[in-house]
């Protein structure tokens, strides 16, 4: 069997380790909030420390539209919003997106279910990216909020590293300087799901809790950041993205992987990078000062809420080649092994003394 490029993906839930924050409350039975996210996301994660603004969105008991679209904005212990809304009688559910920039575009109506930011854009510049939250906190009323309205948000975008090893070194240098996403979708519609969110949760498949429609073309390339700008893969599993700045927030979708050789569609990755053979130096892709590129395909089914590690397994090959679909490295093996027959001579006398 061809060993092209082993890739190994493992799969996470973004965990919390957050803590309740304690809030300035306002006084009388004004409507107040608390905030808190799940671990995740990108050039510094948004967290319950970091978390800047929300927009916030109330439905009482029925469906009445209570607050729509208010901005909560502040920190640990400052939360707080213009135009103090306060307690009615009975129940209300509290919905909220961050960045609160996102969720200006948000179009709210009587129906819950319509709160969706469509056409929604990842861009993919590292340093831009936006990390995506969402809360869901429900049938809360006066007597149960004395400090203030928890809001726990859910990342609805997938985060994605990558981590490389090289399992036969005595036969290849492997140097990697990039590693990229292609086609994959970069644009979709998000509708705010209805379930409740809870410290520690499981965002689960994105079936009744993130919910992404509307994919546009998987024509999109996103750039991880590395950690160093020459990374030497050793034997050892080591992620070569830069610790939360190098790694990607991304849609949540699924796709079919490149086939080799075909045209340019299907979801592949795309390494920067130079091979060596071990004991001579020769360069097998690239040279001394050129990097060489590196296609492997995969199948993304990337969920809401999840961090998705792969992992470069060098070793007996090293991918394809992005244009041609032949393997970058093939190992010279050996086939019909003929040993020819003695040919005839020419018969000669010899006397004998």
């Amino acid at each position: 069997m061809k060993k092209i490029l082993l890739v190994a993906l493992a799969a996470i839930t973004l965990a919390s380790c957050a803590k309740n924050e304690v809030v300035e409350l306002n006084e009388g039975n004004a409507i107040s909030f608390r905030a808190w996210t799940e671990n995740a996301s990108r050039k510094a994660p948004t967290t319950t420390a970091s978390i800047a603004d929300f927009d916030v969105w109330a439905y009482l008991s029925d469906e009445t539209l209570y607050m729509d679209a208010f901005k909560v904005s502040g920190g640990t212990g400052a939360w707080d919003y213009d135009n103090h809304k306060f307690w009615p009688e009975g129940t209300v559910d509290f919905f909220a997106f961050s960045p609160a920039a996102v969720a200006d575009g948000v179009v709210a109506d009587a129906e819950k279910d319509e709160l969706v930011i469509a056409g929604f854009t990842q861009t993919n510049v590292l340093g831009d990216q936006i990390d995506l939250l969402y809360a869901a906190t429900l049938g809360q009323t006066r007597a149960a909020n004395a400090t203030g309205v928890n809001m726990v948000f859910d990342h609805a975008l997938s985060l994605i590293s990558f981590k490389a090893l090289n399992s036969n070194t005595a036969g290849m240098k492997v140097t990697i300087s990039g590693v990229s996403i292609d086609n994959v979708s970069d644009t979709a519609t998000f509708t705010h799901p209805l379930t409740a969110t809870a410290e520690n949760d499981d965002v689960t498949a994105g079936v009744d809790r993130a919910k992404w429609s509307a994919w546009d073309a998987k024509d999109a390339t996103y750039a991880a950041g590395m950690e160093n700008a020459d990374y030497l893969v050793t034997d050892a599993s080591v992620e070569i993205t830069e610790d939360a700045a190098g790694r990607l927030l991304l849609i949540p979708q699924e796709g079919t992987a490149w086939t080799p050789g075909a045209v340019d569609e299907g979801a592949r990755f795309i390494v920067t990078c130079k091979i060596q053979d071990t004991d001579t130096g020769v360069y097998l892709l690239g040279d001394s000062s050129n990097y060489g590129e590196v296609a492997i395909p995969f199948t993304p089914n990337w969920h809401p809420g999840k961090h998705y590690i792969y992992t470069f397994q060098f070793g007996e090959g090293a991918g394809y080649d992005p244009l041609t679909g032949t393997p970058i490295v093939a190992p010279i093996n050996f086939n019909e092994i003929v040993v020819d027959d003695f040919a005839a001579g020419a018969n000669a006398g010899v006397d004998a003394l």
